[in-house]
């Protein structure tokens, strides 16, 4: 999260001391302190998708009695005088955050949006100048850039065309069909998570080669809409654990967990990589199988940690015949590191693209 982009909004912000301020995207707290010197008498919440970024916000707020940070993405309260909005990289779900900020702001009440100038803002500012029918750009400082809009009375109708994609205008749903060796199955997604508008490539080729056995524990890490620990599910897991920390992706998951009949034998959870507060590190449940698509970039750099640090603790979640299944990009080697935490590495499946990496001790 930009402290720069964050910056931006104290630099401009010129809140009452009883004013009420809803923060989307709000990171890991650093701004709702802030803030709270600016509105001592008034109320702040910061909401993200990301559980890591939440968690670290609720411990640092600990202490202010004016300003809290909530496990949710979108607001289920209204009557805001002030929504700031930290534009995320992704434009689509950034619309539909435009849409919760107008939902959430009272009359005549303030969004202020900041974010790289080069990385999208200066796009969602339009889509939001078209939303709620104004736009005024405050300022820029180090490649950010800051713009106010006022809510009006009534939404704009029609909604702008941009808005009105499935999954995005209000009270529409974007669903993908996934038919795998003889199992099909409708999945509900939304912007905000990974590969929202169609199955990726490199979930597909992993889940052609996905074996498993009656009655396995499987284990879905990075799970998005669920896609992997439902098939799972169907192909004849006994129990399957999902995990995300993105919170948009857990609600997804356990929408199509329940659509599909298989809550009886799936748990989902947010939790970052293989942190799981269901077990405690002495009595932890232990799988046959841990499956994941590792998200192995956050931005233009290659940051292949979350995959590293999967690598390296999974060994002590497996049962002595469990296996690690990951698929990858080709170009990214993983199998290196994967043989300092196991015995037996190896590829068993690859596109142009792709590569299914099988790992296990046994």
């Amino acid at each position: 999260m930009s402290r720069d982009a964050q910056s931006l909004f104290i630099e401009y912000l010129q809140p009452k001391k009883d004013a009420n301020i809803l923060i989307l995207e709000g990171g890991d707290g650093w701004l709702a302190i802030q803030l709270a010197r600016l509105v001592p008498d008034g109320r702040i919440l910061s909401l993200s998708r990301d559980i890591r970024d939440i968690m670290t916000a609720q411990i640092r707020l600990e202490d202010v009695a004016t300003a809290d940070a909530s496990q949710a993405v979108f607001p289920h309260s209204t009557g805001w005088d002030i929504v700031l909005l930290t534009i995320p990289k992704e434009r689509r779900f950034a619309r539909t955050l435009l849409l919760a900020a107008w939902d959430a702001l009272k009359p005549g009440g303030q969004l202020l949006l900041a974010g790289p100038s080069k990385g999208g803002a200066k796009a969602v500012i339009k889509d939001a100048e078209r939303l709620f029918g104004n736009a005024a750009t405050l300022g820029y400082r180090s490649h950010q850039r800051v713009a106010l809009c006022i809510r009006g009375e009534s939404l704009i109708n029609p909604l702008p065309k941009e808005f009105q994609q499935p999954g995005i205008a209000p009270g529409t749903k974007h669903f993908i069909q996934v038919d795998k060796r003889e199992f099909s199955f409708k999945l509900e997604t939304h912007p905000g998570i990974f590969s929202w508008q169609e199955l990726d490539e490199g979930t597909s080729l992993l889940l052609d080669h996905i074996t498993i056995e009656p009655g396995w524990r499987v284990w879905d890490i990075g799970c998005g809409y669920g896609v992997i620990g439902i098939f799972a599910a169907l192909t004849g897991a006994a129990f399957v654990s999902m995990s995300d920390i993105n919170l948009v992706a857990v609600d997804y998951a356990k929408k199509n967990v329940i659509t599909n009949h298989l809550d009886n034998k799936i748990e989902i959870f947010a939790a970052d990589t293989l942190s799981n507060p269901q077990n405690s590190p002495d009595n932890r449940l232990r799988y046959e199988l841990i499956i994941s698509n590792p998200a192995f970039h956050q931005g233009r750099p290659v940051d292949k940690s979350m995959a590293d640090q999967l690598i390296r603790q999974a060994p002590q979640y497996l049962t002595s015949r469990g296996r690690l299944l990951i698929v990858a990009n080709r170009f990214l080697n993983y199998q290196k590191f994967m043989r300092t935490h196991f015995t037996h590495v190896s590829t068993i499946a690859t596109t142009s693209k792709f590569q299914v990496i099988e790992a296990y001790n046994h």
